[in-house]
């Protein structure tokens, strides 16, 4: 807990030094500062695991691991996993006199693949793809509350994982194992994702199907990993 709380106050101090410097050099009016996170906390390994198969497979940094502390409650999981607690994360942004301080938007769904569409029309650049998996949420930064127009699709890089889609309030899993059921959950009702309501909604489940399936098209069929114990490149 000292560990955990030194690197929390130590975080805090190096933020607030980057954002007083920007006051000092007159930057502060035309600096967007984002605080984000990139997945939810990881597992704390329990001291059960010490030594065993599991715990050095899973993270053999054993001592630091359990240093890892964190919560996603009220959702569920966390880091390495799709559910809630993997994917809803701190977003927080600073830009005086365009973003209000203060305002909380705890419904629109925006994800980090929105940054280079966002960033480029908050810039006033207007040469970018048309094709970019992200879109522009620069209205959602400004203070907009609204649906997401486009879903967002998660994947591990396996042939073999799961394909997880959220589309509004929607969050749909399909695995590639056919013997396993598909999940389907209304998180704006369902935080925990703990009601599967797949067999509620078969017209719901056949139209993540077909997303799935023009998502995986676009997919490799092999993927390059590193592995470290060998030390060499293998494919999956």
């Amino acid at each position: 807990m000292r560990r955990y709380l030194g690197d929390v106050s130590s975080l805090d101090d190096d933020v607030g030094r980057l954002l007083r410097k920007l006051d000092e050099l007159g930057l502060r009016d035309n600096t967007i500062v984002v605080f984000a996170s990139d997945q939810g906390p990881a597992p704390v390994i329990s001291k059960a695991l010490k030594g065993s198969k599991q715990d050095n497979r899973s993270f053999g940094r054993r001592e630091y691991a359990r240093n890892m502390l964190g919560s996603m409650q009220p959702f569920r999981g966390g880091k390495h996993t799709f559910l809630e607690g993997g994917v809803h994360t701190p977003f927080i942004i600073r830009w005086p006199d365009k973003v209000a301080a203060g305002l909380v938007n705890d419904t629109s769904v925006i994800s980090m693949i929105d940054w280079l569409p966002t960033i480029s029309k908050l810039a006033g650049i207007e040469s970018i793809p048309d094709d970019l998996d992200g879109e522009d949420v620069s209205d959602i930064w400004l203070g907009a509350t609204r649906t997401r127009r486009t879903p967002l699709f998660w994947r591990l890089s396996n042939k073999y994982a799961a394909t997880v889609v959220r589309d509004g309030d929607w969050k749909y899993v399909e695995p590639r194992n056919r013997r396993i059921p598909a999940e389907l959950y209304d998180v704006s009702k369902d935080i925990m994702e703990a009601d599967n309501v797949a067999y509620k909604h078969p017209d719901i489940v056949k139209r993540f199907e077909k997303m799935v399936a023009a998502f995986e098209a676009e997919l490799p069929t092999e993927y390059v990993k590193w592995n470290p114990d060998r030390r060499k490149i293998q494919i999956q």
